[in-house]
């Protein structure tokens, strides 16, 4: 929260006729005794300081939000879910269904994270991590078509690799195999760097499908390092030791090179 909101709720704990600079410095020395509290786990405390200030003004729901934040640092489920309803009851907004629905869902009551980051969603559609966070635990709950249209809604608001190696997952998880490499392709597209893309295309297409993705890329950009190494492991794991050589030792680690000429010694003693 901006300085200039606390001064504003601060108005209504008493400092009306204070002189503006006073305002000022009194709404910095509460936050920063706060703070202090916090910093040395002095949470008993910090909650004091934002009670008094609930006290003196029953709508301040800035001071709601960082009760509950205290509460949750105590342990006080009930309490913190309570401070964090007040807080939505005096200024709904998106930013706090989220603080408690993930909370919520840290406690493992998912029914009511997924209701509460549904409400966030209302307030602001436009929360493409509001949506991946919702689509997970739907997927959670069994609820699988659900938790694709959240997906693939999070992907439409913005499409990057990490949304759609999250819809991918999700794919997969739901037996979608195709659409799943499909996801994954356009991750890999978006960024050639992406790990998880490399590696989940990996475990699904064919030896082949997949060295062309990597020669592909590091023809793109020769200095993938990523790539180099991904191809460098999957040759070895599939047994085409010739080929993961070249791409080991242009970037790859020297304990990967190592572990590639052993896996060809005893390659070599197993054949005829």
């Amino acid at each position: 929260m901006q300085k200039s909101k606390i001064l504003t709720l601060l108005l209504s704990l008493g400092f009306a006729l204070v002189p503006q600079i006073s305002l000022a410095q009194t709404a910095e020395e509460l936050e920063q005794r706060a703070s202090a509290a916090e910093e040395v786990k002095n949470y008993e405390e910090a909650a004091k300081i934002w009670q008094s200030a609930i006290k003196g003004d029953r709508n301040n729901s800035y001071a709601y939000i960082k009760l509950a934040d205290i509460l949750s640092n105590q342990g006080k489920i009930e309490d913190t879910i309570a401070a964090y309803r007040q807080a939505l009851q005096i200024t709904p907004e998106s930013t706090v269904y989220i603080k408690l629905a993930d909370f919520l869902a840290e406690k493992g009551r998912i029914s009511e994270a997924i209701t509460a980051y549904r409400q966030a969603i209302q307030l602001d559609s436009t929360n493409d991590t509001a949506y991946i966070t919702l689509a997970s635990h739907l997927l959670e709950m069994g609820k699988v078509e659900e938790a694709l249209t959240a997906y693939r809604q999070a992907v439409k608001l913005k499409p990057e690799a990490d949304n759609y190696n999250s819809l991918g997952d999700a794919l997969l998880k739901t037996g979608n195999r195709e659409e799943a490499i499909t996801a994954y392709r356009q991750a890999l597209k978006l960024d050639p760097t992406s790990y998880h893309a490399l590696n989940s295309l990996s475990e699904l297409l064919e030896y082949s499908e997949v060295a062309a993705i990597y020669r592909q890329i590091t023809t793109t950009n020769s200095k993938n390092e990523t790539a180099y190494e991904a191809l460098a492991e999957l040759s070895t794991k599939r047994g085409f030791i010739d080929n993961a050589m070249p791409a080991a030792s242009r970037f790859a680690s020297t304990l990967l090179i190592g572990n590639l000429y052993k896996s060809s010694l005893k390659l070599q003693t197993m054949l005829p």
